[in-house]
């Protein structure tokens, strides 16, 4: 039997940072994603399927955020007009907020902690401040 070749560390110790810590965290905990099982799109009104991708309320690209709070299940109608954001994130916040019997408040604080960086509400969009990190030297 040959033995797997073992993958080489990146010469980046992300293991201090809030965001390496939480994203460590996300890739020991996949089963977040498997928690959340709804058939039916959750948009009021719409009782179509939906699709078996959930949709990140704030974005991949803003902070990766793998919470059961960020994530809502879209039919194939909503989910492009939510990442387009035809549907606001406060209004699908509320969705999911109301689900889990919190405020918007409550939720947008316990992603924080969860992320480690600031996330507020800018008119209909939700915002994330990342805090800047220096390098250390010596």
């Amino acid at each position: 039997m040959i033995p797997k070749p073992k993958k080489a560390k990146t010469c980046l110790d992300m293991s201090e940072l809030p965001f390496g810590k939480t994203n460590q965290k996300q890739r020991e905990n996949k089963k977040i994603r498997k928690v959340i099982d709804r058939c039916k799109c959750r948009i009021p009104g719409c009782n179509k399927e939906a699709q078996k991708a959930f949709h990140h309320i704030i974005q991949k690209s803003d902070i990766l955020i793998d919470h059961p709070l960020n994530f809502i299940r879209l039919c194939d109608i909503h989910h492009p007009e939510a990442d387009e954001f035809k549907i606001s994130q406060v209004d699908l916040f509320e969705l999911v907020a109301h689900d889990n019997k919190i405020t918007v408040e409550e939720l947008l604080r316990t992603l924080e902690d969860f992320a480690g960086a600031s996330i507020y509400i800018e008119g209909e969009s939700i915002k994330v401040a990342k805090p800047i990190y220096q390098r250390r030297t010596g």
